[in-house]
């Protein structure tokens, strides 16, 4: 049986997060032989934020929930419906409750991370036949120490440094898995927690065609940042990117990606089954920007370019699209949303259009 040594290496083998969650959640299954283990995460609405399940694992089985871009986050629990976990985020620390579904069991949960940053928020829980004795919980603290020093090195190959929003390598890397033709795990019941029966099998991703939701790319560009950085200097214009990131936070749903290409670029990618929504929810942040005022600068407006992603595309044909409508955006008027589609239908552009060269500035 592997020892605790196996598994602390063995941690440092995933590259991605789903892997690490399931190297994590296998681990602690194989060294305390709890009932069951599960990892959560919040997804992270400023209005709303909601509990993700990650990994569950019960009886052996496992099943790798994806994230938040392929579920429907209005199905997910809010934060305060489970008070416990919330409890265990605001304190950083293990908390201790009976769980009745085990007959007189115990659930400990414990905080994944050790800081409470917005992107990584979550908690473990672990529901066994009996308190964890204190040389199991200094196993899982080495444990979740090697698992937080994991994801802070994939957060820094998956996020910008300036802003902290998730970076093109990142972008990639997640387009390819999201139009990927994954198979769907299966289990052989629900599993039960505090509060409630939690059903794995609705936890597992619709495919899209199944759930009639459409993934979209919006391509934002800050309208004549070149005289930001030109007239108040770089410091400045940092800053000013930084504001725009957290505009953008706020604009958008927690479920929705934001990343910043470089420079004064930014893409959002999201999903609805509604055009005009999308087209409401870009088209409110860039009416943020118009009414935002910019320490030193003032005002600042931004352009964007909207497509939707189709089944084959590639990420650079995706980004392609967006990019022709951002720039005919930029090239008639600025401060404004254009769809990739809406220029399309009215014979501007043919799906083939390349981008031409037009002056940004």
């Amino acid at each position: 049986m592997p020892s605790l040594t196996d598994h602390l290496a063995g941690l440092t083998n995933p590259r991605d997060r789903e892997s690490l969650d399931l190297a994590l959640t296998n681990a602690l299954m194989d060294l305390l032989q709890p009932l069951s283990v599960a990892l959560y995460g919040v997804v992270s609405d400023a209005i709303n934020p909601r509990w993700l399940p990650l990994t569950v694992q019960k009886s052996g089985c496992a099943v790798e929930v994806c994230d938040s871009l392929r579920l429907d986050v209005r199905l997910l629990p809010p934060l305060q419906e489970f008070t416990q976990r919330q409890q265990c985020l605001e304190t950083r620390l293990l908390v201790e409750l009976e769980v009745e579904e085990y007959a007189g069991a115990w659930g400990s949960c414990l905080p994944l991370f050790s800081i409470s940053w917005t992107e990584e928020t979550g908690v473990v829980e672990i529901y066994s036949n009996q308190r964890l004795t204190n040389k199991e919980q200094d196993s899982v603290a080495r444990l979740l120490h090697v698992y937080r020093n994991m994801n802070s090195l994939f957060s820094v190959s998956e996020r910008d440094a300036l802003t902290g929003l998730l970076n093109r390598k990142s972008f990639d890397d997640t387009f390819y898995k999201l139009l990927g033709d994954s198979s769907s795990p299966t289990v052989d019941a629900p599993l039960s927690v505090e509060q409630g029966v939690i059903d794995v099998h609705s936890l597992v991703p619709m495919r899209r065609k199944e759930s009639g939701e459409r993934f979209w790319l919006a391509m934002v560009d800050i309208d004549h940042f070149k005289r930001v950085n030109d007239d108040f200097g770089h410091q400045i214009g940092d800053e000013v990117l930084i504001l725009v990131a957290r505009s953008l936070k706020k604009s958008f749903r927690g479920s929705d990606r934001i990343y910043r290409f470089g420079g004064e670029e930014f893409v959002i990618l999201l999903r609805s089954s509604d055009d005009a929504a999308v087209f409401q929810m870009v088209e409110r942040f860039r009416r943020q920007m118009e009414d935002s005022k910019f320490p030193q600068v003032g005002c600042l407006t931004a352009s964007v370019g909207l497509a939707e992603v189709q089944v084959r595309d590639s990420p650079t044909t995706a980004c392609e699209k967006a990019d022709q409508a951002l720039y005919y955006a930029k090239n008639n008027g600025r401060n404004r949303v254009c769809s990739h589609a809406d220029l399309v239908n009215i014979g501007l552009f043919k799906n083939e259009t390349k981008v031409s060269d037009i002056d940004l500035f």
